[in-house]
């Protein structure tokens, strides 16, 4: 798992924010990369998707399957 600070939220501005931009999940013999957005009311929702794709293009081709 890759985090970052979230930022902070006015409403609560001393509690730490984390954000997991992206996440490698295995079980049995699947697995699953996944990659998350920040999005706000400023967000473009086409740059928000190029956004998570490139974070999956940067991780992706570095995977290797291990056993044991």
């Amino acid at each position: 798992m890759a985090s970052s600070n979230g930022g902070q939220a006015a409403a609560e501005p001393r509690r730490p924010r984390a954000l997991v931009l992206r996440t490698l999940i295995g079980e049995g013999n699947e697995t699953w990369l996944r990659a998350g957005a920040g999005v706000t009311a400023q967000s473009s929702p086409e740059r928000e998707i190029e956004e998570t794709c490139e974070k999956l293009r940067s991780v992706a081709p570095h995977l290797r399957y291990v056993t044991g």
